[in-house]
């Protein structure tokens, strides 16, 4: 008996909330995208379903809505559909076909309002409702939320809807990006708000250049840190010569009130092993917003690369981005599986100063470059889980220089392989001096970041001459003499 009577008190309970929730007064909440809309009290629950002011979700999701008031009918267009709606009417043409709606729409305080079904029927996109928020939720159909970085470890992109995303740069900075003219969503208050596309950058590094002038942005820079005659992208370099860009020093001790006359949105620089801590603190002395691009301490060139998608959010480029991104990394896959299985040419990597030999260490970019293009670093074990630099003598450098087949010379220095003996007369008689196979980079080394698969693609013709097609954009290396 006792059950019984339960039963029927959670029976009651049941209908008893669902008659609330036919009648209910309170005013859903309605977000898209992460950001929450206006309805002006058309967005309510009649007959326990949530009715939703067609306009304001229509615009909401990006479309442009049209009323025709001798016929009662709307137009919806968008880059995903095209739409006629009828007042009253349950078929609805969408693309060219019929679709029918369960619930038709109608007019209620001089607006249009429809079903939730409506969002996902014919607007195509994703909705739920929230029950105990009281809160209907629009989201992208096939929406990702977290961008894909595959090779890079320092950064994080999320989609939030509408064209806004959350960047995490190098240093754990957040940073809400939101389309200029969009709804800045809620709940990001502790990010740091960036109307984007932004048009006036400056760079702390020369390498940040690389993506905005393979993604055609190069016109946005408004400071560097590196003079004209240093620079291999003409774009830049004439820039500085017009005084379209400004240089304002080197990046150790830069004119800091030449950088705050140039008023840039944002200002890329970096942390990491070696820090820009100067200029940081500056920046944040004089209000000027930074990011911090540590693309330079990635193990991997593609790791490196794909610091583009950082950079490219911050103009709405991150489509283009990815397209460019991904022919890289399809090029540079071409060219290992065309190496896969060759003997494997030994190769030493290193600059000297002053006595002293700078060897990347075997966790580095470099040691990965040189096995994807089909050789055998001579230092592979040398630091194996470092990315940076190691420092050697002379001697201790000749042990594993001798008998490597090719020498690449980490610097622009010099012109000739007697300039390098005339450093270090110790490695006159290693095999790579002795058979004249010593190169040296190019200007274009540092600043064809964006031509990573040249990198790969000129250093496997010099292993291998003619293994692939020798025509590339971007010359890397230059043969000593």
């Amino acid at each position: 008996m006792k059950r019984i009577v339960g039963l029927i008190l959670v029976i009651g309970i049941i209908l008893s909330m669902s008659a609330v929730a036919a009648t209910s007064s309170v005013t859903p909440q309605v977000t898209i995208f992460g950001a929450s809309i206006q309805t002006e009290g058309l967005a309510f629950i009649e007959d326990g379903k949530v009715v939703l002011p067609l306009r304001a979700v229509a615009e909401g999701v990006g479309a442009v809505v049209g009323w025709d008031n001798a016929t009662k009918s709307i137009t919806i267009k968008s880059d995903k559909i095209n739409a006629l709606v009828k007042i009253g009417r349950k078929e609805v043409l969408v693309n060219g076909k019929t679709v029918l709606l369960t619930r038709v729409p109608v007019i209620k305080n001089s607006r249009t309002v429809v079903s939730m079904k409506f969002v996902s029927t014919i607007l195509g996109e994703d909705i739920r409702y929230d029950f105990m928020a009281n809160k209907a939720i629009i989201t992208r159909r096939n929406f990702e939320e977290k961008v894909k970085i595959t090779y890079a470890s320092g950064f994080s992109i999320d989609n939030l809807g509408n064209g806004s995303k959350l960047v995490t740069d190098g240093d754990d900075q957040k940073f809400l990006l939101v389309p200029k003219g969009n709804i800045i969503p809620s709940g990001y208050e502790n990010a740091i708000l960036v109307r984007t596309p932004i048009d006036n950058v400056f760079l702390g590094s020369s390498t940040y250049a690389c993506a905005l002038n393979a993604l055609g942005l190069v016109d946005s820079i408004g400071g560097v840190t590196s003079d004209a005659p240093e620079w291999y992208i003409p774009e830049v370099k004439s820039g500085i010569e017009n005084g379209s860009i400004k240089f304002v020093g080197q990046a150790f001790a830069p004119d800091f009130e030449k950088i705050r006359k140039i008023d840039p949105e944002i200002a890329f620089v970096y942390t990491g092993l070696y820090p820009q801590t100067n200029m940081i603190d500056k920046f944040k002395e004089l209000g000027i917003t930074y990011a911090v691009n540590n693309e330079y301490m990635e193990t991997t060139t593609l790791g490196r690369l794909e610091w583009m998608k950082f950079e490219a959010a911050f103009y709405n480029k991150d489509s283009e981005a990815k397209v460019y991104f991904d022919e890289e990394v399809n090029k540079i896959n071409k060219l290992k599986s065309m190496t896969k299985g060759l003997n494997g040419k030994k190769v030493v990597w290193a600059s000297i100063y002053k006595g002293v030999v700078y060897v990347p260490n075997a966790g580095s970019y470099v040691a990965e470059m040189i096995e994807a293009a089909g050789g055998v670093y001579a230092f592979e074990d040398l630091g194996t889980s470092r990315v940076d630099t190691a420092k050697l003598t002379l001697e201790e450098f000749y042990v594993k220089a001798k008998d490597a087949d090719v020498l690449i010379y980490a610097s622009t220095y010099g012109n000739s392989i007697q300039d390098i003996i005339d450093q270090a007369p110790i490695l006159e008689d290693i095999k790579s001096i002795k058979d004249g196979n010593a190169y040296k980079f190019h200007l274009s080394w540092f600043q064809t970041i964006d031509k990573t698969a040249d990198k790969y693609i000129n250093l496997a013709n010099i292993l291998y001459p003619n293994i692939v097609d020798k025509v590339t954009r971007t010359q890397n290396y230059i043969k000593l003499k």
